[in-house]
């Protein structure tokens, strides 16, 4: 239970981590686009900064909860198929109207520039293509991931029950040979009673010994 929670707080710090990280990095260029293009300042860019990794961990993560709320990662390749063209196509055009709204508020509610609501959301090209772009790549990369760990939990789950077919062999050969041994002992150790009977009650020690432990086990 503790090694199954273990896991799961590893594998959810990797996923903040990488999340984190990776739209960390691909806001890097929107920020430098927004300071030298735009001239948002200092102060506008970071905040941009800030918005754009929020955007896309947001839309991102609604997807891994769906997703796992759904159980996709266990549909065939073609059922998933299906499902991850769609989720790509609908998370992207999330992604441009959420940061065309971004891009209105800021020139028109900070710069006092005269665009209409629509004229900026109906802006697709680059940021459609762009949210393409970002979406195929980490829902591909998200569920690469959970195919290459469902490949490794079932190699190992397939390696422990050869492991317990193994013992329960081993177990089942050790009940068989355990009378013979006994019996083949006894003989020899009467035998030595009339022959040696220092060394038969050596031989009844270590008899002894040998069923103490195998008892234990």
């Amino acid at each position: 239970m503790n090694r199954s929670k273990n896991i799961a707080s590893n594998t959810q710090s990797l996923y903040w981590k990488c999340q984190i990280l990776g739209w960390g990095t691909v806001s890097i260029y929107w920020a430098y686009t927004v300071y030298t293009r735009d001239h948002y300042g200092l102060f506008f860019t970071l905040l941009n900064y800030v918005l754009d990794i929020a955007l896309g961990i947001s839309l991102t993560h609604l997807y891994r909860y769906f997703a796992k709320k759904l159980n996709w990662n266990t549909l065939n390749l073609g059922s998933l198929a299906i499902r991850v063209i769609l989720s790509i196509i609908v998370l992207s055009i999330a992604y441009m109207l959420l940061a065309n709204l971004k891009w209105h508020f800021y020139w028109v509610w900070i710069q006092h520039k005269h665009y209409t609501l629509w004229i900026s959301l109906k802006y697709w090209d680059p940021v459609l293509i762009t949210g393409l772009r970002l979406m195929a790549i980490w829902i591909l990369a998200y569920h690469l991931y959970h195919y290459y760990k469902n490949r490794l939990e079932t190699a190992e789950q397939n390696a422990e029950l050869l492991v317990i077919a193994k013992q329960a062999q081993l177990d089942n050969l050790a009940t068989q040979l355990n009378p013979h041994f006994l019996f083949n002992s006894l003989n020899s150790i009467k035998s030595l009673i009339i022959e040696d009977p220092k060394v038969a009650r050596r031989a009844v020690d270590l008899l002894s010994d040998i069923l103490r432990t195998s008892r234990c086990q």
